[in-house]
């Protein structure tokens, strides 16, 4: 071997490697939202922090005033606009839309974005419902690893109270749907205008 064969045939394994890495982390699944329906869904929720990998923060990086329109469609797919302001709540309006597409189980979807030509899919879990509070949880794993967002979200822009924020935090651990034990941050509401 040359030098130069050699530096390849490295290459080529620490590529390998990665894959196997990358390949071998798989999404993990929260459970199924038994009272979950696509009306109490439907309609505006404001973000009050979440958990999220680089990956998952490429929309949202500096995202303030973090919110989301949800609407379904008769068939029961929905488009989520994912709005947000840049840096400050004067800054610029960012919005990515989505289209869900619901699977064979309840609660459970499939996020497709579309950037240009390309298309990204993640799959898309509304874990928690209530009337006024909601957790949704996005995954996907490919050859860059294993990214996601736990994302809570309340019907009101306010703060929601420590224990009611603590609890809902919690299940991130209980239902370990946070492999790389990231921090959750809470996102800032204040002085913004919807």
């Amino acid at each position: 071997f040359t030098e130069k064969h050699s530096t390849m045939s490295l290459l080529s394994v620490a590529i390998f490697l990665f894959g196997l890495v990358a390949v071998s982390a798989k999404c993990p699944l929260p459970p199924i939202n038994k009272n979950f329906t696509n009306q109490g869904f439907e309609g505006t929720w404001y973000e009050v922090g979440k958990i999220q990998t680089i990956g998952g923060a490429i929309f949202e990086h500096n995202c303030v005033c973090t919110r989301i329109i949800v609407n379904f469609e008769k068939n029961g797919t929905a488009t989520v606009s994912n709005q947000c302001n840049d840096k400050t709540p004067q800054g610029k309006l960012l919005i990515e839309n989505g289209t869900l597409t619901p699977t064979t189980t309840q609660s459970r979807f499939t996020e497709t974005f579309h950037f240009g030509k390309f298309t990204n899919s993640v799959a898309y879990n509304v874990m928690y419902l209530t009337s006024d509070l909601a957790i949704e949880y996005d995954c996907g794993d490919n050859l860059f690893g294993l990214n996601y967002c736990f994302h809570v979200f309340s019907r009101d822009p306010k703060p929601i109270s420590k224990p009611v924020a603590d609890r809902l935090i919690q299940l991130a651990a209980t239902d370990k749907l946070n492999p790389h034990d990231l921090r959750f941050k809470f996102t800032r509401q204040q002085g913004c205008s919807y």
